[in-house]
């Protein structure tokens, strides 16, 4: 019987906080939401959903149809609170890879003029350079 007892004592604190509601962050419609969802459900169905604007507004009409105490003036602001923090999961394979950025040199004829100039190159350096660069651009 003791350690029956001893178990519960040890189990319950466990489950309570396995059921605490997430952290919402804070914004326009956040304590309409804490207030309107939480006599139906948990707010853990709410923060673990990642729907499109268009789906949260179905889900607040429909919550309101059934009973969810959302004034028509906060219905807008409680989906967009919904949409901006838990919308749809962009997935990061998915998304398109940045170009990459060409390997070029940039300069005006002056500047390759003072740069052959400062360097001590002659004609025939500066095209093998040249020529050599653009093999290793390819």
């Amino acid at each position: 019987m003791l350690k029956l007892s001893v178990s519960a004592m040890l189990l319950v604190p466990v489950l309570c906080w396995a059921q605490t509601d997430p952290p919402m962050p804070d914004g326009p419609g956040k304590a309409v939401i804490q207030k309107a969802c939480v006599g139906c459900h948990n707010l853990k169905v709410i923060t673990s959903k990642h729907a499109t604007h268009d789906e949260w507004a179905a889900i607040v009409d429909q919550m309101v149809s059934r009973g969810a105490e959302v004034s028509d003036s906060d219905v807008p602001v409680v989906v967009q609170y919904l949409a901006d923090h838990y919308g749809p999961v962009k997935d990061q394979k998915t998304e398109p890879a940045e170009p990459p950025k060409p390997n070029t040199l940039s300069m005006t004829r002056t500047e390759a003029q003072e740069l052959t100039r400062v360097l001590a190159l002659s004609d025939g350096d500066v095209e093998a350079s040249l020529h050599s660069a653009r093999i290793w651009q390819r």
